[in-house]
């Protein structure tokens, strides 16, 4: 009987060690990188950017399309990573 009790016990604790970590490691990844969902208003088509005020990917977004902006950097250009990974002009998004 004592055997029962000690390996219950010593499930009972990894389980509680299991359930802290892991919310110890979504609260420092949701801290990393906010993301927030942004829609193309004030142009028919806007250019994705590999840098900032860089060479266009060749990809565009275009009117009424969301992208994912996970960066507001100077609120300028914005970085974002869906659909395409890049850079934005901010004044073309509502």
């Amino acid at each position: 009987m004592t055997r029962v009790k000690a390996l219950i016990a010593a499930a009972s604790a990894l389980a509680a060690l299991t359930i802290g970590t892991t919310g110890v490691g979504t609260a420092s990844a949701e801290a990393v990188r906010a993301q927030e969902a942004r829609t193309v208003c004030y142009a028919n088509d806007v250019d994705v950017r590999y840098t900032v005020g860089g060479s266009p990917t060749g990809r565009l977004v275009y009117l009424n399309q969301s992208v994912n902006v996970i960066d507001h950097r100077d609120g300028v250009w914005w970085q974002i990573n869906s659909p395409y990974s890049g850079y934005v002009l901010a004044q073309y998004f509502c």
